[in-house]
């Protein structure tokens, strides 16, 4: 069982535990409330078994009027002989079920108990034993069980005693076991069906509860094989429980806290470590580094002294170059400043000039601009008299078909003034002057569209004169146009051109002071180089101390 407990996790073994205590608290509990009810109806049968007794006696007492008595050896209550006669035991079994028996000393007088061949038991006798001794001897009833005929009973005797308190006989009443026990038997099966729900329910209960209760367990198990693995971002839950597993996971928490602390203090430990040896090694390649860079310094250095000795020595030739130089070019500067003047002059000359042809021009742009206005007026006043020329024609186009029509008219008028004969005459002078006068009208009309076509050929030709000069004058405005463009450019590039003189007239004013100056500097830059020459010698000294300290300076670094 041990073995077997010890292959089971603490939560099966605290659930199979408690199962097994359920089980037995329930058979206990069981087996106590069986017990109690026995009991119970133990000490109902006892007063039931003193009831029946007490019926017994009465029902005697109201047969024969007396109490209990030996007339001629026979037992009587009263007047009412016992031996033998078994009215009242019948009655009191048919009544009540109760079997009765009396003795007389201790033979058996009267009963209602029969065996199986319906036989009653009168004349058998007591028997010998603590029943019988205390009945006879102490003078105590007697409460207790008996097989009777194969039946249990559970029977009440007590001593029959006369007037003088003789024991004289004795009465058994009783009844059968089961009378009285059935109830019990009865809810024997229903109790333990109860109770073995209840305890079912109570394993079920237990299971979950326990598994509930426990399963912080597990968790803080799997929370400790993740800490095991140097998982320390787990979360330790249940730390908020009252309880002793709340107790164990804030340790654990705590724990962990711990193991993490300690994690990262070795971490940083190791990193410090390893930080110190990079350092040292920085240390080291950086002074060697250092040693390098100085030693190439230092001849650089060295070099550059060298360099700068030589180079002064040429600059101070080269200062007194400059100082003769110097002189030439103070004459030459004068002589390019009165250059300048003269050039300045001429250029203002040539912008007023340049200005004048600007302003003519000007003008002569705007009086194109306002010929080519007027020959588009001109052009559209001669369109319009093409047009009325047009309209014209049409008027001498109709006036020659109403000649022609007359005239048509006047031959008809002819024709029927030559049919009237004599009477007709008169009508027919008249029809021939009509006649001539649309003849007249229609030559008329016919020199008139000749005129109107000469009139529109001439409008067209000014048309197209118009239109020419037009375009003349255009190109002349856009000649003008750019003429003037130009013009203001060359004024413009003249003023820029005045300007720059000034700026050199200014210059070679400038180049005459500051020739001054440079004869000034260079006689500085002679001395200069010559002191330039002896710091280029103090260098060459320091460069040559620079080494020695810093060769000593390393010595300490590394031995540090």
């Amino acid at each position: 069982m041990t073995t077997f407990l010890s292959r089971l996790s603490i939560t099966h073994r605290i659930v199979a535990i408690s199962v097994l205590g359920t089980i037995f608290s329930t058979v206990a509990v069981v087996s106590l409330v069986l017990s109690i009810v026995q009991s119970n109806l133990a000490e109902q049968a006892v007063a039931q078994q003193k009831s029946n007794m007490r019926i017994f006696q009465e029902l005697l007492r109201a047969k024969g009027g007396g109490e209990p008595h030996i007339v001629d050896g026979k037992l009587a209550w009263g007047s009412y002989v016992v031996d033998d006669n078994h009215e009242v035991v019948d009655k009191l079994r048919a009544a009540m079920g109760i079997g009765a028996t009396i003795f007389r000393d201790d033979v058996r007088v009267s009963t209602n108990v029969v065996d199986k061949e319906g036989k009653r038991g009168v004349g058998t006798k007591f028997k010998d034993g603590p029943v019988k001794d205390q009945v006879y001897r102490d003078g105590k009833p007697y409460d207790g069980e008996a097989n009777v005929i194969g039946t249990d009973y559970l029977l009440r005797y007590e001593p029959l005693r006369d007037d003088s308190g003789k024991i004289i006989g004795a009465m058994v009443a009783g009844m059968p076991k089961s009378t009285f026990f059935q109830m019990l038997e009865d809810i024997r099966l229903p109790v333990i069906g109860v109770a073995t729900a209840i305890g079912a329910l109570l394993c079920v209960a237990l299971f979950f509860v326990t598994r509930a209760q426990m399963s912080a367990i597990g968790r803080m198990s799997a929370s400790m094989d993740r800490l095991t693995a140097g998982d320390y971002t787990v979360t330790i839950t249940d730390t908020h429980r009252g309880d002793e597993l709340g107790a164990m996971s804030k340790a654990l928490d705590s724990f962990k806290n711990s193991l993490a602390r300690a994690e990262e203090l070795d971490h940083q430990q190791k990193a410090s470590q390893q930080e110190q040896a990079a350092r040292r090694a920085a240390i080291d390649t950086a002074t060697r580094a250092f040693a390098d860079n100085i030693e190439k310094v230092v001849s650089e250095v060295t070099a550059a002294a060298q360099q700068l000795r030589g180079n002064a020595q040429g600059l101070s030739s080269t200062a007194d170059l400059t100082l003769n130089k110097a002189s030439s070019v103070a004459s030459a500067s004068d002589q390019a400043s009165g250059n300048v003047g003269a050039v300045a002059s001429a250029t203002e000359e040539l912008s007023a000039s340049i200005g004048e042809i600007s302003r003519r021009v000007a003008e002569a742009s705007q009086v194109a601009a306002q010929a080519v206005g007027e020959a588009k007026d001109t052009n559209v006043m001669v369109r319009g008299l093409a047009e009325a020329a047009t309209h014209i024609g049409e008027v001498v186009g109709l006036i020659n078909d109403i000649a022609s029509q007359t005239n048509l008219l006047a031959l008809n008028a002819t024709i029927e003034a030559a049919r009237a004969g004599e009477a007709g005459k008169g009508f027919a002078v008249v029809a021939q002057e009509v006649k001539s006068l649309a003849n007249q009208t229609a030559k008329a009309t016919e020199d008139i569209q000749s005129q109107v076509a000469a009139i529109q050929a001439a409008t067209g030709k000014a048309v197209a004169a118009i239109g020419g000069i037009t375009q003349t004058i255009d190109v002349i405005s856009e000649i003008t146009t750019t003429v003037a463009s130009s013009v203001t450019q060359q004024g413009a590039a003249t003023g820029e051109i005045a300007r720059s003189v000034q700026q050199a007239s200014v210059g070679t004013a400038e180049v005459s002071r500051n020739i001054v100056d440079v004869t000034d500097a260079a006689r500085q830059t002679e001395q200069s180089a010559s002191d330039l020459l002896g710091s280029a010698e103090a260098l060459h000294h320091q460069s040559d101390a620079l080494r020695s300290e810093v060769t000593e300076f390393l010595k300490q670094v590394r031995a540090s």
